[in-house]
C-alpha cells in the first residue's frame, strides 16, 4: 500500500543543497490526507496507526528498500490530525547521497520557479477497508514514508527546512541535548564555582 502526496518548498531556502554548515536537514508536511488519491484510495485519519513508524520506521528514497536508500528518520513531532491526516516531520541524513540528491532537486525546483512538486508516499499494511466503500481504508499501519517525484495526492504539502545545531543554555549535564552537550566548558571555572 503506497499513497503519494506532494511537497511544497519553504521560501526561505535559497542556499544550495550542500551549503549550511552546522545545519540539519528536515522535511515536514502531511504525508496522508483523507482525500481521494490517484490510486483510488481514501485513508481515514482515525484509522492511521503510526506507532511503528515513529519508533522503528524510515524515510526512504523512491520506495527503495535497501539500506543505502534510507535517507532519514521520523522525529517525535509526527502526529495524526483527525481532520487533515498524517503529519510527518523527519530528519534527513546529510551525508547520504540520495538525501543530497532529493534536497538539491527540491532546492532547484523552488529556485527556478518550476511548476512541479515532489511528494511523500506512505508505506504500510492495510488491516481493514470500509465494508460499504472499498476505496476507504479504515485501518492502516504506517511502516515507512518515501520521498518521491511521483505524488498522487494534491491536497497535502511538504516543505524542507534547516535547523541549527542547538547550542543551548542548559547547565545541568544530564538535561543537556543536541549541541548543548558539546559546548566548551572550562574546568578551572567549574572548580571555582564549586568551591565558592
Amino acid at each position: 500500500m503506497d499513497i503519494f502526496v506532494p511537497i511544497d518548498i519553504e521560501d526561505s531556502l535559497k542556499k544550495s543543497a550542500r551549503e549550511g554548515k552546522g545545519k540539519e536537514w528536515y522535511v515536514r508536511g502531511f504525508a496522508s490526507t483523507p482525500d481521494l488519491d490517484l490510486q483510488g484510495d481514501i485513508v481515514r485519519p482515525s484509522g492511521l496507526d503510526i506507532d511503528y513508524f515513529v519508533k522503528s520506521g524510515w524515510v526512504n528514497y523512491e520506495h527503495k528498500q535497501d539500506a543505502k536508500y534510507a535517507i532519514g528518520v521520523p522525529t517525535s513531532n509526527c502526529y495524526v490530525d483527525m481532520e487533515k491526516g498524517l503529519f510527518v516531520e523527519a530528519k534527513l541524513f546529510r551525508d547520504n547521497e540520495f538525501a543530497q540528491e532529493i534536497w538539491e532537486l527540491a532546492t532547484n525546483i523552488k529556485k527556478e520557479g518550476i511548476e512541479r512538486q515532489l511528494g511523500f508516499s506512505i508505506e504500510g499494511a492495510i488491516r481493514k477497508r470500509d465494508e460499504h466503500d472499498s476505496r476507504v481504508i479504515d485501518d492502516l499501519v504506517i511502516k515507512n514514508v518515501a520521498i518521491t517525484k511521483s505524488p498522487a495526492n494534491p491536497h497535502a504539502t511538504w516543505e524542507m527546512f534547516m535547523k541549527s545545531i542547538n547550542a543551548g543554555h542548559e547547565i545541568n549535564p544530564s538535561a543537556q541535548t543536541n549541541g548543548e552537550a558539546l559546548r566548551v566548558e572550562h574546568l578551572s571555572q567549574a572548580i571555582t564555582n564549586l568551591s565558592y
